[in-house]
């Protein structure tokens, strides 16, 4: 993803056509799924995951959405 701002024609192209997501399910040594906590409430919690980049594969999503989490 760049960070300089693009004309609308060529930001309109960077857009995916297909909604596009990725997220990880892994446990810990014991088995024990790993959860984060939601952002926007404590007593929800989730899957790492999140919509992907343009240009990014589901794995680099998914790893970018654990490290932010």
């Amino acid at each position: 993803m760049t960070s300089a701002w693009l004309p609308p024609g060529q930001y309109i192209e960077t857009i995916a056509r297909a909604t596009s997501y990725a997220c990880l399910y892994f446990t810990d040594t014991r088995g024990r799924p790993v959860q984060l906590r939601a952002t926007n409430s404590t007593e929800v919690w989730q899957w790492p995951g999140g919509n992907m980049d343009p240009g990014e594969t589901p794995w680099e999503c998914a790893v970018r959405e654990c490290l932010e989490g």
